[in-house]
């Protein structure tokens, strides 16, 4: 069981990929800079929708719907597990590739664990 502000968080990483057979040499395609990352308008309506499915929990929004600082302060506390998210499977990737070590390099399109873990680790190194 994860915290929802890491569930979301990884959601939002995981926006930015592309598995795609034969997307890339390595696998995969992940472009979590500015340019490629969900953007701010997506992440507060994906925030708002998550808060207004929490509705029946007592939280008395009623039908005007989740207050715009309510919407924000969750994005914000969201936007802090990024780091862990690229942590987490990093540390996965990084595990997998000794786990799957190989004599030969992976071949195109194979998975790549290493290039994956690298890539996000760069993320929080």
């Amino acid at each position: 069981y994860n915290s929802a502000y890491y569930e979301l968080a990884n959601w939002f990483c995981e926006q930015s990929a592309d598995y795609s057979e034969n997307v890339a040499a390595c696998g995969f395609t992940m472009d979590v800079s500015e340019m490629g990352f969900v953007t701010a308008a997506v992440q507060r309506r994906v925030v708002a929708q998550y808060l207004r499915s929490r509705e029946d929990n007592g939280n008395g929004w009623g039908p005007q719907g989740v207050p715009e600082e309510s919407v924000e302060r969750f994005r914000e506390r969201v936007l802090r597990f990024v780091p862990g998210s690229h942590l987490f499977w990093g540390l996965w990737g990084v595990l997998k590739a000794r786990e799957e070590k190989q004599d030969d390099a992976p071949q195109y399109g194979d998975f790549d664990y290493s290039a994956y873990a690298a890539y996000r680790l760069q993320w929080v190194l």
